[in-house]
């Protein structure tokens, strides 16, 4: 990465229009914003001590652009993993800029020096070269060029483009400083694997050098714990870097969201169901239910499958995956499964025998309801006995 060795506080190859948001005394002011060190620290270092006023034409946007080798990047230098654009939120910011409601105390978005391998190979549509790559600029970028801004505020960094979706990820995109925040479970899992494609990064070294299965686990959490996300998102994306290959774990865990992706990719030719009991209308019009083995699982199958019986009575199938904590052997996974199955039909034989009990033996005791109060007039609970 070719590093600015000098960067002036105008870059610029057009005069800046001051009847527009991004003019010479909000740059003044942005001087006095935070410094984006704070968030580059591992990955790179800004060139300037404040953040540069800069002609939008000089930064590459979402186009393809191929480098000297023929190498071509279909979306540009885009580190998310979803959409490369929320029109939403473009629309938003260039409201806000239309109106010169711009914080100058916020952190301001960020742009790289082309490498050399890029550098001459981007223009704008009036001939102006490109040399400056989004490290986290898009939407701002797109909504300048939407409020016919001829400039933009935002930092010029040092980076290489090994770490560039990481830092956008991980730090640059975090809902603290971002106009569009990360999804934390799809855009730090498509870093993640993007870093683990290659094997000489961070990550991929790690996941060679561990021993076991289980270090290996480890490995992963630390890295999405890097994210600075919360544990039980942390989680989520362990298990979702499991199912999408990204390293070998003892066990895949599931949830309700990869129960339905695997359903949906296996078993292609089943319909989703618009049933509030089951989940899918499977082959030969078969009614299916997902569920897991944690929480309220097995009585919510027992519930639904009460509900089928009293309804149609015909086939019906249960898909299910065991609990997402604890460590579970292997060689006894089947009898905790099995133990499931057998806490289904104990929650039915237990709602079965209260019935008879209360309702038909009229031996069983009913419960006192009293309902909160909700309405005008009501001060108190309300007996329903």
């Amino acid at each position: 990465m070719e590093i600015l060795e000098e960067i002036l506080n105008l870059d610029t190859s057009i005069e800046v229009n001051e009847n527009l948001c991004f003019n010479t005394a909000l740059f003044e002011a942005c001087k006095k914003g935070p410094h984006i060190n704070t968030i580059l620290n591992g990955y790179g270092k800004a060139v300037s001590k404040h953040p540069v006023l800069i002609d939008i034409r000089q930064i590459h946007d979402l186009s393809s652009i191929t480098d000297i080798r023929g190498k071509v990047y279909p979306r540009g230098f885009q580190t998310r993993a979803a959409e490369d654009l929320d029109r939403d939120t473009v629309d938003e910011i260039a409201k806000d800029m239309c109106d010169k409601n711009w914080d100058p105390l916020l952190m301001q978005g960020a742009v790289f020096r082309l490498p050399k391998e890029f550098q001459g190979m981007s223009y704008s549509s009036d001939g102006v070269e490109r040399i400056y790559g989004i490290a986290n600029l898009t939407h701002r970028l797109y909504a300048a060029r939407l409020a016919g801004q001829t400039h933009i505020i935002a930092w010029v960094i040092d980076i290489s483009l090994s770490k560039l979706r990481k830092w956008a990820n991980a730090e640059a995109n975090r809902k603290r400083y971002a106009s569009n925040p990360r999804n934390d479970l799809i855009d730090i899992t498509e870093s993640i694997l993007f870093d683990l494609s290659d094997e000489n990064s961070d990550i991929s070294v790690a996941i060679a050098n561990a021993a076991t299965p289980e270090k290996e686990e480890n490995a992963i959490r630390d890295e999405v714990e890097s994210y600075h996300v919360h544990s039980k998102t942390r989680d989520a994306i362990v298990r979702r870097l499991a199912h999408k290959g990204g390293f070998t774990p003892e066990r895949k865990k599931w949830d309700s969201d990869f129960m339905k992706e695997y359903v949906d990719s296996t078993f292609q030719e089943w319909v989703t169901s618009s049933s509030g009991i089951y989940d899918y209308i499977g082959n030969n019009d078969v009614p299916v239910i997902l569920a897991q083995d944690e929480g309220r699982g097995a009585s919510e199958v027992a519930t639904k499958w009460a509900q089928h019986v009293l309804d149609q009575n015909g086939s019906l199938k249960v898909l299910f995956s065991l609990k997402k904590s604890g460590k579970i052997d292997a060689t006894k996974a089947d009898d905790i499964r099995r133990m499931f199955i057998c806490k289904v039909g104990d929650y039915m034989k237990m709602m079965g025998e209260a019935y008879h009990k209360i309702y038909v033996d009229n031996t069983g005791t009913l419960p006192m309801y009293e309902a909160f109060p909700e309405f005008a007039g009501e001060t108190k609970m309300i007996k329903m006995y």
